[in-house]
């Protein structure tokens, strides 16, 4: 084999470990390996021997080493496949919300010998109900981008959205910052209004419990409180959209074992990652259909719901799929072939009920048996 052939199809990395296992199959008298001490065209040049061995048919080189370069190979060839999908086939999103946090701490709780509930270390400054709408706003753009993909592993508030969702999570979004927007108005409009009910509120407190009122209420000046004008930049709802990669190695941000490690550490994250979506893909699906099936067993009512269920899933599923795993696919077609053109109505015929019933249990066995354990890992029957 070519070296040059040798160097564009095998990384580094899988030529490192190719010579590490194979140093003691292999007769071939070669130094000691110190990765770091070596470019890439010289580890093509100290595996160059072990290929040559393989094509001149050395039999105690050959069978060894053959199955351990097509072990490596089809690792490498799996890690940067998994890379591929997840930089190629959607984007991360990251929401960003956040809000005045209506308090204040200017002053040092032992200045003043009050009830902490009126001056604490941290002062209210207005009644808490006013921002609690602001606060589920994270929650809510959260949801969407999760309900449009999935988790992202390693980093929380982080999720990953294929690219025939973008258009969708990008609408939901956009809505939901247009009524934060109108929520921040109406509370700039009233911000007056709630300073003052406030400050009536604590007032009311000092004389049910015998408190100087001008103590108390000295903290609620205007001073102690954003403007109004200063309040936009204290309501927030936006979001990030970024991907994940590696500092380019001709920027000498990362040493070369730096930016090695790094580039495998990305690679097999990125295969967790996916595996980890089949699984969710696959859980939502056996949750939907073992639903069915547990209703049809009970002799329950099918309601619409149930069966749009199903629906909606399907018609999602392609999009979702984005490692395109046939498995799941094909149980999934199974499924959506039982109930095309089926409708609450014809559950009330028994001999109907009966024959999918039995049609459906057994694609729910199947699925539950499934020999491909990455397809069921985080499934708990």
């Amino acid at each position: 084999m070519k070296s040059s052939t040798i160097e564009k199809k095998y990384s580094k990395k899988a030529l490192v470990d190719m010579i590490n296992r194979n140093r003691e199959a292999s007769d071939i008298d070669m130094p000691e390996l110190k990765p770091l001490d070596f470019s890439k065209a010289e580890l093509v040049q100290m595996v160059l021997p072990i290929f040559n061995a393989v094509e001149a048919d050395v039999p105690e080189v050959k069978g060894d080493v053959m199955d351990n370069v097509n072990m490596q190979a089809d690792e490498e060839a799996e890690l940067d496949n998994a890379l591929r999908v997840v930089l190629k086939e959607g984007i991360l999103y990251r929401i960003d919300s956040h809000c005045w946090w209506g308090k204040t701490s200017r002053v040092p709780e032992d200045e003043i010998d009050i009830p902490k509930q009126l001056m604490g270390g941290v002062k209210t400054l207005i009644d808490p109900k006013h921002l609690g709408p602001f606060r589920q706003w994270k929650g809510i753009g959260e949801r969407i981008v999760k309900k449009c993909g999935y988790s992202f592993l390693g980093l929380r508030g982080v999720y990953f959205v294929p690219k025939g969702f973008i258009g969708l999570a990008e609408e939901k979004l956009l809505e939901c910052q247009k009524m934060a927007a109108v929520e921040k108005d109406n509370f700039k409009e009233n911000f007056e209004l709630y300073k003052q009910e406030w400050k009536a509120y604590v007032i009311d407190m000092c004389v049910e419990h015998g408190i100087d009122v001008d103590i108390a209420t000295k903290y609620l000046e205007d001073s102690y409180y954003p403007s109004v004008s200063q309040l936009d930049g204290k309501f927030v709802f936006q979001w990030t959209k970024f991907a994940v990669t590696v500092p380019d190695s001709d920027m000498g941000i990362l040493t070369d074992k730096q930016y090695q490690e790094e580039v495998r550490k990305q690679k097999v994250q990125a295969r967790e990652f996916l595996n980890n979506c089949v699984a969710e893909l696959a859980k939502r699906f056996y949750e939907i259909i073992s639903n069915i099936k547990a209703k049809l067993d009970a002799g329950d009512v099918i309601k619409p719901k149930t069966l749009q269920s199903l629906e909606s899933f399907t018609e999602v599923f392609d999009k979702m799929n984005i490692t395109n795993n046939q498995e799941l696919a094909g149980y999934v077609g199974q499924a959506q072939k039982l109930f095309s053109g089926v409708s609450v109505a014809d559950f009330k015929e028994d001999k109907f009920t009966d024959k999918l019933k039995t049609k459906l249990t057994g694609v729910v066995d199947k699925f539950a048996e499934a020999a491909d354990q990455k397809l069921l890992r985080d499934i708990e029957f």
